[in-house]
This record gives C-alpha cells, structure tokens and sequence, in this order.
C-alpha cells in the first residue's frame, strides 16, 4: 500500500522490486505468515546468501542488494481483534533487536487503530450520506411562474443526518410543497421524518380532498406509529 525510505534511490530500487514481485502471501513465513498468525516475525541479520534464496531471479536479487538489507522486522496492524495489514521494517546498517521490535509493536497497533478508525468513520459517512440523500427529493419540479432551489445542511456539528424534510410535487391541477422539521437527530429522526414525507406526500396526492386533510392524516398516523426514542 505505502513505501518509504531516506533514500530515494532505494526508494525506486524498492518500489521497482515491490511491483515485479508482490509477496507470496501462501508462503510458510514473511507477509503472508505474519497476516495469518497475526504475530510479528524479526529477521535480526539479513546475508548476501538469505537475499539470493528470496529472490525469484538476477535481476530481483540485484533491486534486494540496492535496498541494504541487513535486518527486518515484519509487524501486523491488529484492531478490533483481527489483523488488517501489516508493517515492514527493514535497516541496511544495523540489526534490529527485541527493544525494536516492541518498539514497532506499538507503532503497528497504533498505526492499525488509526486506519480502522478511518475506516469505520468513512463507512458512517457513506451510509449517513445514502441515507439523507434517499430522504430528500432527489430534483425539484419545474413549477409554471416560479423558480425553485433548495439547499440543505444538518444544523449541528457532527450529524450527518438531519430531522428537517421537504418535498415538491405535483397534485391534480396545481403543485404542492411541504416542509417539516421532527424531533431528534440521526437515525431516529431520519425513520420519522421518511414515514412524515411520505405520508404527506401520498395523502395529498390522491384527490382534491384529501389534499386538505393531509395534515389530518399525517397527524393521525403518527400518533398511532407512537414515540420514537430520541438521541
């Protein structure tokens, strides 16, 4: 996913070596091992003859060289009691020990918690997003004589999803508008406010008349729907 290093040209040696040989993930140690495992595996001296069995051809074990490596230390990201990644640690000048391996422990549990927050936070935002967004008029109508807009942001910092709705449409012979605003905040407003829409919507749009009972009705159903526990 990431790549890094002081030196660029082994940099470019590493991305190179990265691209033309992706992990073995089946293999009975490195990457794929530490994945399956979920523990941390430390290579304390990395020899000329290690690097030559890992490579898959010349030109592989040529990028490995460039790169200097002289240890390694593979860390899994854990959160949420599973392992989601992993981090590798590799130094061409000295050999990592125990003390830097329960160093990088730390950074990898760290570095996991941020990425599965991030994780969880966008998927919140995308169902908060699909929800609000199936809860709006997708487009105005064109009404004769007017010009419409509408613009629309929950009120308080924080919530992706608010309790106010509104809704153009058409009714026989005319156009009809309505604007609420229910109680609460999140989800649970978000049911209210889908059941008033809609309800509104199709009692006004059935005949004249019950486009002058709509309020009535819309009042009746939500008194038998009952209260809704508010956040």
């Amino acid at each position: 996913m990431a790549l890094a290093h002081v030196d660029p040209r082994r940099w470019r040696s590493g991305a190179r070596s990265t691209a033309a040989t992706p992990p073995d993930l089946s293999a009975d140690g490195g990457l794929g091992a530490v994945l399956r495992s979920g523990r941390p595996q430390l290579y304390a001296k990395i020899s000329d003859e290690t690097l030559a069995a890992g490579a898959v051809d010349d030109e592989h074990r040529e990028l490995l060289r460039r790169i200097g490596m002289r240890s390694a230390m593979i860390l899994p990201m854990r959160a949420g009691g599973r392992t989601t990644g992993a981090i590798t640690f590799v130094d061409s000048q000295r050999s990592f020990d125990v003390d830097d391996l329960a160093f990088a422990q730390d950074l990898a549990q760290l570095a996991a918690t941020a990425v599965e927050n991030s994780r969880l936070y966008t998927e919140r935002t995308t169902a908060s997003e699909t929800l609000q967004r199936s809860l709006l008029p997708a487009r105005l109508p064109e009404l004769p004589g007017w010009r419409t807009a509408s613009s629309y942001e929950p009120g308080a910092p924080g919530v992706e999803v608010g309790g106010d709705f509104y809704d153009v449409f058409p009714v026989p012979g005319a156009h009809m508008v309505i604007l609420g605003d229910v109680t609460g905040k999140g989800v649970q407003a978000a049911a209210l406010t889908s059941l008033a829409r809609y309800t509104a919507r199709t009692a006004a749009a059935s005949s004249t008349s019950a486009r002058r009972r709509s309020c009535t009705c819309l009042n009746r159903v939500l008194r038998e729907h009952g209260p809704l526990p508010l956040s």
